[in-house]
């Protein structure tokens, strides 16, 4: 996916998220951007003749048709959004930064270029040489980056992801609408527009972590090297115009020591040139106040610079540049996420079936309407939802449908209390159905909350203490259900969340691909 187009689907999804009412972003305008996008894909199946034959190729055209329909409904958004609050365009922006590499190259060698490293006094120290500075800082960060690459394969996600979150923070601050005094902006809209601007640039940070390291990495290596062209372009010009001096003062090295040392630093480069080394006989008559001749050392200097900074910064950087690239083509839309999954439930479900089995008990209107939106969200709204009647307690596994459903769904009382002996015997049957019934079938455990919120919790108690005696009921469902190795969501007695949808997406068994 494009990077541009997947910033319009961040930041739309963190304006819906941060106004699920609609008081910013008016709830018709976002049925109107879905099915005027949902329009434009079903056309251009039409003029295709649809994804192509076999199923993996309608799969596939499947996917890139719901894709299509996300992104057209996000840049229909954004066009609402952003003429009204520049902050949110800002934010793209910033989010899409790329630094050009001409203009890190010009400004590191103009830096380098006025540093002025050979000083007005017109004498070189050779152990107090800016470059030697240099030279042990990039021989350390090249340490850095070595331990980072094994960091990177134990934990790869982890290990830049500081580099990363200094990225988005920087961008983040750049785009900020509190930055710009906005008159006729209310405050209430001024902070939803920082609550979605922070939202979008964590979802950003996430989404595109590997492209935002691969950029800055990128951006550091080309400036390193553009800063040390400077100082040895800076070195010469200073050198042509005046007569330098070399010499060498210390507390603690001998002629000895400092021969020692500059055979180390500057051994390659002398190598290269050619040059023989001064020994400490011929060092020893540099030492301050003597000096001599400083073409030489300057020609060494530069030649290690090309050597230890230059040229290895230079590869970084281009690696960097190819890892940006690849970073760059792997951006995708996870389809599975709980919110993809709302936008596109309009046109989702066509000829799938979901059986419903409540087990012990018989859901009340207001549940069976939460469980139907959840399972509409979550499997689309076309599917064809069966409502079975409700199995006694201890009861066998009834005969199944007729048709193989695209999934089992066994509701559960949370009131209730689980027991491995019945519910879990009765969950074993039914995994025992779903694998022998083949490969187009899943199985979906939920708990229904309302009943226990309305006679287990004390409706006068604060909300989080009610929520912890809700946590707590369903860890004692969870403990049971994963010794068979299930998990489940919950529905009712409260609004659809993203959260609520996610959990119930998570706890598909065998595996979570099946609502897409």
């Amino acid at each position: 996916m494009r990077e541009r187009d997947l910033s319009r689907v961040l930041l739309v999804r963190a304006c819906e998220t941060n106004d699920p009412d609609g008081r910013f972003l008016p709830l018709g305008e976002r049925e109107r951007a879905t099915r005027q996008a949902s329009m434009v894909a079903a056309r251009s199946i039409a003029a295709k003749g649809g994804a192509g034959p076999g199923q993996a190729a309608q799969a596939e055209g499947s996917e890139a048709d719901d894709a299509g329909v996300v992104v057209r409904r996000a840049e229909a958004l954004c066009e609402l959004l952003e003429p009204h609050r520049p902050a949110f365009a800002r934010s793209r922006r910033a989010a899409n930064f790329r630094i050009a590499l001409p203009l890190v190259l010009v400004g590191g060698v103009a830096l380098g270029l006025f540093a002025d490293v050979l000083g007005s006094a017109r004498r070189i120290n050779l152990l107090s040489f800016p470059l030697l500075s240099l030279v042990a800082w990039n021989l350390a960060a090249y340490l850095g980056l070595g331990i980072g690459r094994m960091a990177r394969r134990v934990a790869p996600r982890e290990s830049g992801s500081r580099v990363a979150a200094w990225v988005a923070g920087v961008a983040a601050w750049w785009a900020s609408p509190h930055r710009f005094f906005r008159r006729g902006v209310s405050g209430d809209d001024l902070a939803w527009q920082a609550t979605v601007c922070a939202s979008f640039f964590d979802l950003w940070r996430t989404q595109a972590h590997d492209l935002l390291l691969a950029r800055a990495r990128g951006a550091l290596h080309a400036a390193a090297a553009a800063l040390a062209i400077g100082i040895v372009v800076g070195m010469y010009l200073g050198g042509f115009a005046f007569a330098y001096r070399a010499s060498w003062e210390s507390t603690f090295l001998s002629a000895d020591g400092v021969a020692s040392v500059l055979g180390l630093v500057l051994g390659p480069a002398a190598w290269l040139l050619g040059f023989d080394l001064p020994g400490a006989a011929v060092l020893a008559g540099l030492e301050s106040p003597g000096s001599g001749p400083a073409a030489a050392w300057i020609h060494l200097w530069a030649v290690t610079a090309l050597l230890v900074i230059i040229g290895p910064r230079l590869v970084l950087a281009a690696f960097a540049r190819v890892a940006e690239r690849r970073a760059a083509a792997r951006l995708t839309l996870d389809l599975d996420s709980s919110y993809l999954l709302r936008i596109l439930a309009p046109a989702r479900g066509e000829g799938r079936a979901v059986d419903v089995q409540p087990y012990s008990y018989r859901p009340s209107k207001a549940s069976e309407q939460a469980l139907r939106e959840l399972l509409l969200e979550l499997f689309g709204n076309r599917a064809r939802l069966s409502v079975n009647e409700p199995v006694p307690y201890g009861a066998p596994l009834p005969s199944g449908p007729d048709e193989e459903p695209a999934c089992f769904v066994v509701v559960f009382n949370l009131a209730q209390s689980p027991e491995q002996e019945v519910h879990g015997d009765f969950l074993e049957q039914m995994k025992h159905r779903v694998e022998s019934g083949g490969a187009g079938a899943g199985l979906l455990v939920l708990l229904d909350r309302e009943a226990y919120l309305a006679r287990g919790v004390d409706a006068s108690e604060p909300d989080d203490r009610r929520k912890e005696r809700v946590a707590e009921r369903r860890r004692t469902w969870e403990r049971m259900l994963r010794e068979c190795g299930l998990a489940t969501g919950l529905f009712g007695g409260e609004p659809l969340g993203e959260d609520s949808l996610e959990a119930a997406r998570a706890a598909l068994w065998p595996d979570a691909s099946r609502a897409s």
